[in-house]
């Protein structure tokens, strides 16, 4: 009897310091370590992926949607080029345009980039923020289960002001317990780029190739534009990235 209450306060104990030991902001620098030492593997990434969107707009009134799918050819890591597949859907021909515009964002730019921004929506905020910088980070839980997945739960708050970018809001990030890659990443922003002013809500899901290099999967995001602080419509836009032949 004697041994199994000293075990059991062992235990206690252990589950008590690991807790103390564990903060939100060790485990986003741990995370950002780790994706660090992937990303020289996806230096090396070559082959394709496709693209899928889907989006409905909004604005003043007016109506737009289209949908579409992309191969986007990656050459040592880096979006080299993009080819329509199938027939694409605009309502218009300046949706077509818009999305062409997006697409082009993307080409000749590392692919862990676009993941990074994604995974980590705070971050090219903060790499601009050359007038406020401010970011807190919470553990909420070190045992949530996302997607079959044992999560860490950390919930986190931004506010920066650049020039050309400024953010203010917050959101939530799930990092595996195992890998510590996230897994989900939930954002409320209110932003103000050199686009305009908008209110941006996302959710962005993520997975690995293999050989372990992360990548996003999907993400849902709503836009809603602002003139000062009076709303223009919604933007809502649905991207899927799938059929990943990458070695």
């Amino acid at each position: 009897m004697r041994i199994a209450i000293l075990l059991l306060l062992a235990g206690i104990c252990t589950t008590e310091a690991r807790a103390q030991s564990l903060t939100a902001a060790s485990l986003l620098r741990d995370s950002r370590l780790r994706i660090a030492s992937l990303e020289k593997r996806a230096d090396r990434v070559n082959g394709s992926l496709i693209v899928s969107v889907a989006f409905k707009a909004s604005i003043l009134g007016r109506t737009v949607s289209g949908n579409a799918k992309y191969r986007i050819m990656i050459r040592d890591g880096v979006d080299m080029e993009n080819q329509a597949v199938g027939k694409p859907f605009f309502s218009d021909s300046g949706s077509a345009r818009m999305m062409a515009r997006e697409f082009a964002r993307r080409l000749n730019k590392p692919m862990m980039d676009y993941y990074l921004d994604m995974a980590f929506p705070w971050r090219r905020f903060l790499a601009h923020a050359d007038k406020k910088r401010e970011f807190t980070a919470t553990l909420d839980s070190d045992s949530v289960m996302v997607e079959g997945r044992v999560c860490f739960l950390i919930s986190y708050k931004v506010d920066a002001e650049g020039d050309s970018l400024s953010a203010v809001g917050g959101g939530k990030i799930w990092l595996d317990t195992h890998t510590l890659l996230p897994v989900r990443t939930d954002r409320n922003f209110n932003t103000k780029t050199d686009r305009g002013n908008a209110q941006v809500v996302s959710t962005s899901e993520f997975g690995a190739i293999p050989g372990g290099v992360p990548v996003l999967l999907k993400s849902e995001t709503r836009t809603v534009p602002k003139f000062f602080f009076v709303s223009l419509g919604a933007i809502k836009t649905m991207v899927e990235q799938s059929d990943f032949n990458l070695e």
